[in-house]
């Protein structure tokens, strides 16, 4: 297969990464200072009756504010869509939302809530300001934060180790000055919910009444192939990612997996950090890794249509956090799920491991290569259907208000 990407002088990553980087830039520069306020009385989807409980939510203005004007076509699931499914979901349930920035550590709370939905670990003032009364869930986007750090460092020392660098203690995802917000709110909470089997485990003994509740991801239909290669794709593996791709999202390991087995290609969909680039220059050079977060530019987005129908796996190795969102959107695409990832996976439709050692991928992703004809097409269905029952926005929706009412709320 001809290489796609990363030129030894990774003169592709630098400007794909270049212009995102831009672009991120000049969107903030045009959002408005006001943004991030809150916003207060929603009762958007309360009908014609009257709302008589009062929820407070601490997400993302921004995100609601987004929501409105793309709906019904929004496209980002974290954090759009989920604050528009969970207000969406309150106002049904008879609830008026008011939402505060979940980064803001100042918002002083002004009226009685029924219900607060914290998130983050900057949200001490509100717990100290709410009646004792109110009923606190808290939605954890990944791991107990002492589970968090404690895989994180043993990912960060495990690569240092490997890679023959000095030990590293900042991490490119960091919780740090949040840890005593993040551990308040987990024990002050009636309820919790977090998206991953492995990743509510991190909460035994620390969570009341934790439950299991998939996140969603929104799926770019013309992406979707019509008619999928099986025989060409068996070799064919993607890494997607919403964010970049990281030493706690297990690219690194991805990488030394893949640099090793030259007769299986990995797809990369994502911006890479600087700590993988800089470590993983050679291997990323190999003919087998390829570079394809830039096909989503207009031009190139018909070869990327084209290349996903001969893309049979998706792959993925973080730490316990939960299956990301651009992970469940690659099941939407129909694309079966290879490594270690935070899913109840089958046999039927995944080749799943339980540790995220190199040798593990290695063996998991040969296993699957080898698997037969009839078992991609079947798990690929499996897998598009798995979407539809759990990951579609609207079932998120429909799952977190059947939540609410399993709460008696």
């Amino acid at each position: 297969m001809k290489k796609t990407g990363f030129p030894g002088n990774a003169l592709l990553i630098w400007a794909a990464q270049a212009a995102e980087t831009a672009i991120r830039v000049l969107r903030r520069k045009n959002r408005p200072a006001s943004a991030a306020a809150p916003v207060s009385g929603i009762t958007a989807f309360c009908g014609e009756r009257n709302p008589k409980k009062n929820a407070l939510l601490s997400l993302s203005p921004v995100a609601w504010e987004a929501a409105l004007r793309q709906a019904p076509n929004i496209q980002i699931f974290n954090v759009v869509g989920l604050t528009f499914e969970i207000t969406k979901a309150l106002n049904e349930a008879g609830y008026s939302v008011d939402i505060a920035d979940a980064a803001d550590a100042n918002f002083e709370v002004r009226k009685a809530y029924d219900l607060y939905l914290g998130h983050g670990g900057r949200t001490g003032r509100i717990l100290g300001d709410l009646s004792p009364e109110t009923f606190v869930i808290h939605y954890a986007s990944g791991a107990y934060w002492e589970a968090f750090n404690r895989m994180s460092q043993e990912r960060y020392d495990n690569f240092s180790m490997r890679r023959h660098l000095p030990p590293i203690r900042r991490f490119v995802r960091s919780l740090q000055g949040t840890e005593q917000g993040e551990e308040q709110l987990a024990r002050r909470a009636d309820a919790a919910f977090v998206s991953g089997p492995r990743t509510v485990a991190t909460f035994a003994g620390i969570s009341r009444n934790m439950s299991l509740l998939y996140l969603g991801s929104y799926v770019q239909k013309d992406l979707i192939p019509r008619d999928r290669n099986f025989e060409l794709g068996a070799t064919n593996f993607l890494y997607a990612g919403g964010t970049g791709g990281n030493i706690q999202k297990g690219l690194d390991l991805i990488i030394e997996a893949f640099s090793r087995l030259t007769h299986l290609n990995l797809f990369i969909y994502c911006k890479v950090e600087k700590e993988v680039l800089d470590a993983y220059r050679a291997e990323l050079a190999l003919p087998n890794i390829h570079y394809i977060y830039h096909y989503s530019i207009g031009p190139l987005r018909s070869k990327m249509r084209a290349l996903l129908a001969r893309i049979n796996f998706t792959i993925g190795a973080p730490i316990d956090t939960g299956p990301g969102t651009a992970m469940l959107g690659t099941f939407g695409l129909g694309m079966i799920p290879v490594g270690y990832i935070d899913i109840d996976g089958t046999n039927e439709d995944s080749v799943l491991i339980d540790d995220f050692s190199i040798e593990s991928i290695m063996d998991c992703v040969v296993r699957a290569s080898r698997k037969p004809a009839p078992w991609f097409r079947a798990a690929s269905l499996a897998t598009t259907q798995r979407f539809e029952r759990l990951h579609e926005p609207s079932v998120f929706g429909m799952n977190f208000k059947s939540y609410l009412q399993k709460l008696g709320l």
